[in-house]
């Protein structure tokens, strides 16, 4: 209980930092997280492959010559694995 109450603390303390420093105008030395949007792109399992050895899903695992990978469609569903 009492870490939870201490980080409560150190909470309320930054966002009233935040407030007085947005309050009179110092903005700059207060740190503040920017995000950034983050561009995720769905990876298919036959994008993965090569013309002379093109990616395949295989149930249960890899053959011995090819390596799994991991995708996000193509394959059935997650029992599968995607090999190169």
């Amino acid at each position: 209980m009492k870490v939870f109450a201490t980080v409560a603390v150190v909470i309320l303390g930054l966002a009233a930092q935040q407030t007085l420093a947005l309050e009179s105008g110092l903005e700059s030395e207060v740190p503040t997280q920017q995000s950034e949007a983050l561009e995720a792109r769905a990876v298919g399992c036959y994008q993965q492959g090569t013309k002379s050895k093109p990616a395949m899903c295989y149930k249960p695992n890899c053959p011995s010559d090819r390596r799994s990978v991991f995708w996000d469609f193509g394959c059935r569903d997650g029992s599968w694995k995607c090999c190169i």
